[in-house]
């Protein structure tokens, strides 16, 4: 007595078994992915981008946004000037929010490597009594500082003054960095 539904069972448990190995083949691809977090696009890396990252911030709570309002200023400052080409804020700033909130060189070159820039920019912005001091450091790529700057404002309102203050030392030292890359 022959089965005449042997082959077809044998067919189901065939499908059954590939079925169960391409479920666990994407289960594991998952699973990479996730605990790997997005893979890095590696972008050339231009001597001209520059990433001015979120300040950070000490003073009253009321002026707190300045610490990434400065990313905007020094990025339109900065955007209206030739010889260095910001990253877009918005762009920077969602991926610094997704990558947590560590500030610090290692990181800042991470973040610049990321948007293919050659320069970053880490700052702080401290209140006291009305009084803000701003001091912001510009890094090539691999964290190396190569110049530190500082700038007081005497309230909010001359905010951009001083934005205006830092930009023209940052682009300063960024063109002669990006000159001195150029001639290697």
């Amino acid at each position: 007595a022959s089965d005449p539904f042997a082959g077809a069972r044998s067919r189901v448990r065939l499908l059954r078994r590939a079925s169960a190995v391409v479920a666990l083949a994407l289960a594991a691809l998952a699973t990479i992915l996730l605990t790997r977090g997005p893979v890095a696009r590696r972008r050339p890396v231009s001597p001209s981008a520059i990433a001015i990252l979120p300040f950070t911030y000490q003073g009253r709570p009321d002026a707190a946004y300045l610490a990434e309002g400065m990313v905007s200023l020094l990025s339109i400052k900065l955007d209206e000037t030739n010889g260095v080409r910001p990253i877009d804020p918005r762009a920077l700033l969602g991926y610094v929010s997704r990558s947590g909130d560590r500030v610090d060189p290692e990181h800042g070159a991470q973040v610049a490597r990321h948007f293919g820039a050659g320069l970053f920019v880490l700052g702080s912005i401290t209140e006291a009594r009305g009084l803000l001091d701003v001091s912001a450091t510009l890094y090539d790529a691999s964290g190396s500082v190569r110049n530190s700057f500082e700038a007081t404002a005497t309230g909010e309102g001359q905010i951009f003054d001083l934005a205006d203050r830092l930009a023209l030392d940052i682009l300063a030292d960024a063109q002669d960095a990006s000159l001195r890359l150029a001639r290697v």
